[in-house]
């Protein structure tokens, strides 16, 4: 490889001559490097897109290929000791980013993460057998873990290993990789900007396999370009392991295959001399990549979905697109968002390079690409860069697959700044001193701000931390253990948002290291008298609630105005979530014995409570009270079910004997197992008045008549649908990929009324046509074939009541918008504006708005005036809210089972008081992975899943005799 040689005086007339055009050449390359420096650190207009963002990479790449520009040469051996150093230096600083806090950030996981905890805890169990795929994921990341856990048994604390493991020999792959291809500054340079990256630190920390991406890409990227340009044999066996263990690890890595073949075969006809000299070792090392490779393809192949879970991918639909064209120009805006957003943009994600990191691509880019014709280092590195942005603009761009280019990224900015100092140092000793300074200092600045960004912002607004439900719960194990082992523990079931303990709890079902959590008792916080199980062992009952308004307010008085020997306990919020000033992460109530054995036993019987009770299988079922010398309940009041009893499958109405603490204070057990809270299995209960619950405090909605759906068809959509409604010829208006869709939910025709440019558009459809609400506020209808303008409303909207009438919209800022121009701003029990309004709907002369942020449902009237308020758990960005013929309300909602945390999906459901009522659809709950909404007309509902339309019809539920 040829090497930029510094200019030397040449003897004769023209030595000045030389010397001033050797002068001149190296100052326009080094104003072409900083021209494209400070076009790729620019941030665009808002008012501009991708093109823009393009054009300027080509801008960058042009005036670098203008000027002769400088390539990286390779030091001598006495000169590698600072490279070295650099290395070193900057695997340190990476050491810190990926050791700091790692046992609390993120404090939690999502169900799909534990897949690779609960996988690789059954290779442990099961001796570490051959399964390189499952729940449609490569497996790869679960042996790492399995293999951590062989030696730390806690499975949670070996996953966070596996993944510090894998991300600094990430970092060490890409170090070598950049020395390989660009020499040794740009590998020091490389490793530095790598060791602080908020994109690699987020993509090692969330638990998903994503981030093996770049390791492998790394060991194929440098292991072929050794072995064909330097003919080293070791080179050809790194890829090889390379190739393989990628088909173990992730989907984009079955790229490697077609890359690795179309570089060798760009080389063989490029040097068809050097070429010969390697082709065997190629040859063997190739073989040896398909003999290891060829299993994990064989049972991806096999595997139930397999390969089709690629294959639906590549449909428009994915990212709700209906032609390939708006896919296309879909995913180049994200990745235009993700990499060069514009200014003030806030979606997420967040933008993945700052400016540091996009002027240093800019410079390795032009580079590179001016180099890619003559040289196998930038020609590969160009070709993995161009295969990888392919497959993300025809697949699906989001923050998780983008990882596909990070490998090229880095490498371009690496090599870029490596030519930059390079140029200086021709130029000027001095100049060459500080631009290496300068680029420390940059370095260390946007270190730091990586450093606040990840551990202070990112951190506490980061899905899984303190300020998230999960996240909360993960936070909480240490103080369940306890709580379990000195107390008679619960924890409330949905108080106070989407039954936040849910993710933790399943950590029970398959990790032997978490079976205590099944001592962890679920009450529901809204009761002033628990389920009696503490007259069990005379232990105090000791409830961890999450610290929250509603404790404060609400929930504590009562509590403490029913047991005043009650006592309250602040849990504090470990590092870094413990600045500026120790922060309460949760509330410890304790109820002594005493107290709870003196309000039982001052209680006695007074009527009965009727309930509707789900037997899941068919069997024989035992009841039992809690509190001897209580009378047996009964089925159908005729029936006493004083032992053993066989229940079909279905509902079946019991009465309870009124125990003063309701229907709590039973027990059931199926098939002779353990015995269980009977309301993990009661749909609905009728108390009393003699119920001591907070009724006072919690608002009251419609009864509804005990309904299930039946399916009746399925129809297939041309897109996933963003909104729908029903209209009152009971056609379904829709919005898909921007357009608005008439659906004949008969005969399934879809037929496309108007193209629109309304942003996140809300629908409903009346007889005076079909109204359409953007996020931005604009306000059209259409109507007779004509898509027309009526108004612009003065907020952003969250959402439009799909009812008849007035319409009646909620802002996102927390305020009623009324089609008469009357303006209401909503507020909560204490006063406070609404945090997070999600969902409107009227119903039954009452307005309802849930809340997610309070899991809250509540109820106005037309003047804002709050009626009521109802706990509701599991409250989504995606749950809706519908109204069934004006009198009953649904919630479309993300739950799981309330029967042993098992069995997710999504349900529907209304609630009664503070006991959910289930509905189901073909005799079980509702559940699928992907779902947007449900309305209703009368008999008839709709529900979308994928890209299908389920149509549901109404029918009364039948109780099955025993």
């Amino acid at each position: 490889m040829s090497t930029w040689r510094l200019g030397q005086k040449q003897p004769g007339n023209g030595a000045d001559a030389e010397e001033s055009r050797t002068f001149r050449r190296k100052t326009l390359s080094l104003l072409g490097l900083l021209t494209a420096l400070l076009a790729g650190a620019v941030s665009v207009s808002p008012l501009v897109g991708p093109l823009w963002v393009s054009a300027m990479l080509v801008v960058g790449a042009v005036a670098l290929a203008a000027v002769s520009v400088p390539r990286t040469q390779r030091l001598t051996p006495e000169q590698r000791f600072l490279p070295w150093l650099g290395i070193g230096a900057a695997f340190v600083v990476a050491s810190w980013f990926r050791l700091r806090y790692w046992q609390t950030v993120p404090a939690g996981y999502l169900g799909e993460v534990l897949n690779f905890v609960n996988f690789a805890q059954s290779l442990l169990d099961q001796g570490f057998p051959y399964q390189p795929y499952a729940w449609y994921a490569h497996t790869l990341f679960s042996y790492a873990i399995a293999a951590v856990g062989a030696f730390v048994p806690d499975p949670l604390i070996a996953l966070r290993i596996a993944q510090i493991l894998i991300s600094l020999l990430t970092v060490a792959a890409i170090a070598w990789c950049a020395w390989v291809l660009f020499g040794s500054q740009a590998a020091w340079l490389s490793t530095a900007l790598l060791a602080t990256s908020w994109w690699h630190v987020w993509a090692t920390r969330n638990g998903y396999h994503q981030f093996l991406t770049p390791l492998f890409q790394a060991l194929v990227l440098g292991g072929l370009v050794q072995g064909l340009r330097d003919k080293k044999r070791v080179g050809f066996w790194v890829a090889a392991i390379g190739i393989a263990g990628g088909l173990h690890a992730y989907w984009a890595l079955y790229l490697l295959p077609p890359f690795a073949a179309l570089l060798v075969l760009l080389f063989a006809w490029r040097q068809p001399a050097a070429w010969r000299a390697v082709r065997w070792s190629v040859l063997w090392a190739g073989g040896v990549a398909l003999l290891l490779s060829f299993p994990a393809v064989w049972a991806t192949a096999n595997a139930p979905e397999g390969f089709s879970y690629v294959r639906q991918g590549l449909s428009p639909a994915r990212v709700g697109a209906t032609t390939t064209l708006e896919k296309l120009l879909h995913n180049a805006s994200f990745l235009q968002q993700a990499l060069w957003p514009s200014l003030g943009h806030a979606d997420v994600p967040p933008a993945l390079l700052d400016y540091f990191l996009r002027g240093g691509v800019v410079l390795g880019f032009g580079i590179t690409l001016r180099r890619a014709w003559r040289e196998i280092p930038a020609a590969a590195t160009v070709l993995l860069f161009t295969m990888n942005l392919a497959g993300l603009l025809i697949a699906s761009a989001n923050e998780f697959y983008v990882i596909a280019i990070f490998v090229p990224l880095f490498l371009f900015a690496g090599s870029g700044y490596a030519a930059l100092l390079d140029a200086s140092r021709r130029v000027s000793k001095y100049l060459a001193w500080v631009a290496l300074v300068s680029f420390l200092l940059a370095w260390g600045y946007f270190g730091y701000a990586g450093v606040e960004r990840f551990f202070r912002v990112w951190a506490d607004t980061m899905f899984r931390s303190p300020k998230h439900p999960q996240g909360l719960a993960f936070l909480l194990l240490p103080h369940w253990r306890s709580c379990v082992r000195e107390a008679n523990c619960a924890v409330p079931a949905g108080e106070p948002g989407r039954d936040f303990e849910e993710e933790a709890l399943l950590l029970s079902v398959n990790l032997p290291n978490y079976r205590w959590l099944h001592g962890l008792g679920r009450v529901y916080s809204d009761s002033i008298l628990f389920a009696p199980i503490q007259l069990m062992d005379g232990r105090p009952l000791r409830l961890v609630l999450p610290a929250s308004r509603h404790v404060e307010q609400r929930l504590w008085p009562s509590w403490q105005a029913f047991y005043p020997e009650a006592t309250k306990a602040e849990i504090h919020a470990p590092p870094p979530w413990d600045t500026p000033e120790p922060r309460v992460l949760a509330v410890q109530v304790e109820i002594p014995f005493s107290a709870l054995h003196r309000r039982y036993a001052t209680n006695t019987p007074a009527s009965v409570s009727q309930a509707i009770f789900w037997a899941p299988d068919p069997g024989f079922y035992e009841f039992r009270s809690l509190v001897p010398g209580i009378a047996a309940p009964s089925l159908h009041k005729l029936v006493p079910l004083t032992g053993p009893i066989y229940l079909g499958r279905g509902y079946h109405p019991i009465e309870f004997p009124w125990l003063g603490w309701g229907w709590s204070g039973w027990q059931v057990r199926r098939f002779g197992l353990g015995w269980e809270a009977v309301d993990h299995y009661l749909l609905a209960v009728t108390e009393t008045e003699t119920s001591v619950h907070l009724s006072n405090h919690l608002g009251r909605v419609a009864k509804p008549v005990l309904r299930e759906w039946k399916l009746r068809r399925t129809l297939s959509l041309p897109g996933a649908i963003w909104d729908m409604a029903f209209c009152p010829d009971r056609s379904v208006s829709a919005v898909i990929a921007q357009r608005l869709y008439e659906i004949d939910v008969t005969s399934g025709a879809a037929t496309a009324l108007t193209l629109m440019d309304v942003p996140d558009p809300s629908i409903r459809c009346t007889a005076s046509g079909t109204d359409i609400v953007g996020r931005d506020g604009s306000w059209w209808r259409w109507r007779q074939g004509i898509l027309s303008k009526i108004g612009q409303l003065p907020c952003s909207v969250r959402q439009i009541a799909k009812s008849n009438g007035p319409l009646t919209t909620l802002c996102t800022d927390a305020r009623l918008w009324f089609e008469t121009s009357q303006e209401v701003p909503l507020q909560d029990r204490t006063g406070q504006p609404l945090p997070q309004p999600v969902a409107i709907e009227r119903c039954h002369d009452r307005i309802y708005v849930l809340d997610s942020a309070l899991a809250e449902l509540l109820s106005y009237n037309d003047a804002g005036q709050l009626l009521g308020s109802q706990a509701v758990s599991h409250v989504w960005w995606d749950s809706e809210l519908t109204c069934e013929d004006g009198r009953n309300l649904y919630i479309l909602q993300w739950q799981r089972g309330r029967s042993a945390y098992d069995s997710t999906g999504a349900l529907l459901y209304h609630s009664q008081s503070h006991v959910p009522w289930l509905f189901t659809r073909n005799g079980s709950p509702f559940n699928g992975f992907s779902f947007r909404r449900f309305v209703c007309n009368g008999e008839l509902a709709v529900w979308t899943r994928d890209l299908d339309l389920e149509v549901l019809e109404r029918v009364p539920i039948t109780a099955q005799a025993p």
